[in-house]
């Protein structure tokens, strides 16, 4: 039997997928392979593209400048091209700490050239989880990216391609790193937030608790094959108010941010209104807004701010966002399986990847032109926001959909980039701009509202506040009463964590006063070592620990690694800064940890929640 035929073999019986790829797929790429005699390299050819797979000479001394700019701790690699297995040989020789792997192939003839010469269970040993992305187009590859790379967001992620596949298949290498580089910065950039804010984002989430809500897997279906318009505020969106009463007939109008504000002041009443600010706005959040609540439904996140829930009066709907590390797994606790909603630099993300998940057949953008026109930010309704308002430093200079030259604040960049990270990872909605303005965003349609409403929408009856009111009936409530059970088991879990913490804390204190003493290095390891392998261990046993803790602390074990994880002149140095690391680490796990207790023990009852508390520090 052929090497061939035991590959095919394997694949069938533990990736079948990968099999039915390799026997049965057509190439979408095809390219020309002549093989070079005497090496496990070839003459490749892509129309007037013609390069070796790999260097005639030193094969090691490509791989090392090939991974020149991937980190020692680097643990989600993504390689660009299997070619000969050689990227793949590399990475496990020199990076120990990759837990994960993918592997993009978009030659089909590349892939079945490399079963026929090298063993395919190699690829699967000692490298983590594998994934092999073989003849897909770009569109699959980003949409495969944007699940597979979620949970390990937060990891050290690298990005490796051959020479030969940069020029042979340059456009699919460049739009598969453009979408992760901007798939992370998002990432990064929501991460960083939630680091920052997460003691007002815990103290808002209690108190959110103890409002009547619906959750928003109870309606999805609601939104399902219908069309959405996401109404953002830009200065654009003075343009088509006087279409609005007409597009509410033809689609689910739904106001985010600033938005709502502009769309009260002009009398015209949303289907849906979105919200996430953590802190009030009474700019958006006035009189008028409340006064007019009482028919428009509120999707809002557990960041919410606490004022606003009480004093709205119509249905609300409570959306999951990835971020909501607690939300998320406090949801786990009580069986709910429905995957979070994305979050984003703006309500606008969020909301839009709501009606992405609800599977909604077209979404529209209007207002939603991320810079400023005659020094403007928003839309008449909305006071102004102006150029002077920003440092001169966070303004950038970008061209809109009409090649004009326009002004935009460095942080509406990011929602931009959030929208282009993340379209492609819903293939069946239509995503239509039809803002008319603005800086545009890749992925969507460019089109005239009114050109939209005249040959892709038809009149349609939307009665949203009844399909809530016919869920309640069926008590679909996400309220405190259906989480007290979770909470409680969240609670002991969190117990055993302050137990094993404070033993921590209570050993390096003791390992500081022996080194202090003059206890040698060695020793001092051995009782480093016995915390990691003991007490850290069995944190990790504790589901809430990985699932919750570790991903709300991410910047500061990041953080905490950059500042003590450098190289030191002696092992005396390397030891004391492992010391420093682990005592910080502990710390900042304990104050997260008595912050989460204290709060559960406050809304339960289980004892008075300390308003003077870590959160207003």
């Amino acid at each position: 039997m052929t090497r061939y035929d035991l590959n095919l073999r394997f694949l069938k019986a533990n990736a079948s997928d990968l099999y039915r790829t390799a026997t049965q797929e057509k190439a979408l790429y095809e390219i020309e392979i002549n093989e070079v005699e005497g090496q496990d390299n070839c003459l490749l050819k892509n129309g007037n593209c013609e390069c070796f797979d790999h260097s005639l000479y030193s094969t090691e001394e490509e791989m090392r400048l090939m991974f020149s700019s991937v980190g020692e701790d680097c643990e989600a690699l993504v390689i660009f091209g299997i070619g000969s297995g050689k990227a793949l040989e590399y990475a496990k020789r020199n990076y120990r700490s990759i837990k994960s792997v993918i592997i993009i192939e978009p030659s089909l003839q590349m892939f079945r050239r490399f079963l026929s010469r090298h063993a395919f269970v190699d690829v699967f040993k000692t490298m983590g989880k594998v994934s092999v992305l073989v003849n897909k187009s770009e569109e699959a590859v980003s949409q495969y990216l944007s699940g597979a790379l979620y949970e390990k967001s937060d990891k050290p992620y690298g990005l490796v391609c051959t020479a030969s596949y940069l020029s042979l298949f340059s456009g699919y290498y460049e739009a598969v790193k453009n979408y992760l580089v901007k798939y992370f910065r998002s990432r990064t950039a929501h991460t960083a937030t939630m680091h920052w804010t997460k003691y007002v984002w815990l103290h808002n989430s209690f108190k959110n608790m103890n409002q009547d809500s619906i959750f928003y897997g109870d309606v999805m279906d609601y939104f399902r094959g219908r069309p959405a318009v996401v109404i953002s505020a830009g200065p654009s969106l003075n343009k088509h108010l006087h279409l609005l009463n007409d597009l509410k007939k033809k689609a689910i109008l739904v106001a985010v941010g600033s938005a709502m504000k502009i769309l009260d002041s002009h009398g015209i009443t949303p289907h849906l209104r979105a919200a996430i600010d953590a802190s009030f706005n009474e700019k958006i959040y006035d009189d008028e807004f409340f006064d007019l609540s009482e028919d428009i439904p509120l999707l809002f996140a557990s960041q919410l701010t606490e004022k606003l829930l009480p004093l709205y009066k119509g249905r609300k709907i409570f959306m999951s966002l990835e971020t909501d590390m607690l939300g998320n797994y406090l949801n786990k606790k009580m069986g709910i399986n429905i995957p979070p909603v994305g979050s984003g630099a703006s309500i606008a993300n969020s909301a839009t990847w709501f009606l992405s998940q609800a599977g909604c057949s077209h979404i529209i953008f209007i207002g939603q032109d991320m810079c400023m026109y005659d020094d403007g930010l928003y839309a008449e309704g909305r006071s102004q926001t102006s150029k002077g308002d920003f440092a001169e430093k966070n303004i950038v200079q970008m061209i809109d959909i009409y090649g004009n030259k326009v002004q935009s604040p460095r942080g509406y960049l990011q929602i931009k980039y959030d929208f282009e990270g993340r379209i492609k990872s819903f293939p069946n909605t239509r995503y239509i701009n039809a803002t008319e303005g603005g800086i545009g965003i890749d992925g969507t349609e460019i089109k005239p509202l009114a050109r939209v409403m005249e040959e892709d929408l038809e009149n349609m009856d939307f009665d949203l506040n009844s399909y809530i009111d016919s869920q309640i009936e069926k008590e679909k409530y996400y309220n405190l009463e259906s989480k007290k059970e979770a909470l409680l088991e969240i609670r002991n879990e969190i117990e055993q964590l302050v137990e094993i913490n404070e033993k921590v804390i209570y050993k390096l204190k003791k390992i500081t006063r022996k080194r202090e003493m003059g206890l040698k290095t060695k020793r001092l390891t051995l009782l480093l070592d016995e915390i990691n392998n003991k007490d850290v261990a069995r944190m990790k046993e504790i589901d809430f620990y990985d699932s919750v803790v570790l991903k709300v602390l991410s910047p500061v074990v990041v953080a905490l690694k950059k500042k003590y994880g450098e190289s030191y002149a002696n092992n005396e140095e390397k030891v004391l800064a492992w010391e420093k690391y682990l005592n910080n680490l502990t710390v900042e796990t304990l104050y997260f940890i008595i912050a989460v207790q204290r709060k559960i023990d406050g809304i339960l009852k289980i004892e008075e929640d300390p308003e003077e508390d870590i959160v207003k520090k």
